[in-house]
């Protein structure tokens, strides 16, 4: 991965990623920590296309968790 070429939101939704891992105690960033961060971005790609699909913020973030919780 080249993380100087990522753009802001990228960049963004990996340090939410890794604040939602360390309020968990998580000593690794999980592909759930990733689902979180993208779920709840402001202005980010991934909640508009996820309400296009019909799919609420509640839906999304439970999807969220419980993938965090299979780990």
């Amino acid at each position: 991965m080249q993380i100087d070429r990522w753009t802001q939101k990228t960049h963004e939704a990996f340090q939410a990623a890794q604040l939602h891992a360390q309020t968990l105690s998580h000593g690794t960033l999980r592909p759930g920590h990733l689902l979180v961060a993208l779920t709840e971005q402001q202005n980010g790609l991934v909640p508009g296309l996820l309400a296009h699909c019909g799919i609420g913020a509640a839906l999304a973030r439970s999807i969220a968790d419980d993938a965090i919780a299979k780990e």
